[in-house]
């Protein structure tokens, strides 16, 4: 699967984080929201045939990119992941949970992770530079961003994101 990252500067204090397949379903998606009520939520859309994941997107709002070491274990997992849950269906395609999420950099490496979540992870591999991050109940707890390039900080600089 080849997936492509944009990571858009969208005015002061406004960034936007997507990853998606270079080459999406015409198909309706499955979706995974995790909102906390302050900002548009963290968004996983799910190829309902397929169970791929066809792109993340997030914002960062009004809030800083954190420089700091990345707190949790990631083990990295170089299979793709198929998502699979029944509680999707033809007539409930979206599941919103509630969660605060946590943006650190560390070097080169942008990690979005449950502010919960201080345990082990693993990190399924979307492409080389992008994994999808689960706890040790296989539940989505963030995305790890890698090789994070200059003209990715000049966007988050230009936004005034980072801390």
């Amino acid at each position: 699967m080849e997936y492509e990252r944009n990571i858009e500067s969208m005015g002061n204090g406004l960034v936007m984080f997507d990853i998606s397949l270079k080459i999406k379903s015409n198909r309706y998606n499955y979706h995974i929201f995790y909102e906390n009520g302050r900002k548009p939520p963290f968004d996983i859309a799910i190829n309902p045939i397929t169970n791929i994941i066809e792109y993340v997107n997030f914002f960062l709002q009004d809030e800083k990119i954190i420089t700091d070491k990345i707190i949790n274990n990631i083990v990295f997992i170089e299979n793709n992941i198929k998502i699979i849950s029944s509680d999707f269906s033809e007539t409930n395609c979206e599941i919103c949970r509630n969660k605060d999420i946590d943006i650190v950099i560390e070097g080169d490496i942008i990690a979005a992770i449950d502010k919960n979540e201080t345990g082990s992870l693993f990190g399924y591999k979307l492409n080389e530079s992008n994994y999808v991050l689960l706890n040790s109940e296989m539940e989505i707890s963030g995305i790890l961003l890698k090789d994070i390039t200059s003209t990715e900080l000049s966007g988050l600089k230009e936004s005034a994101a980072l801390q």
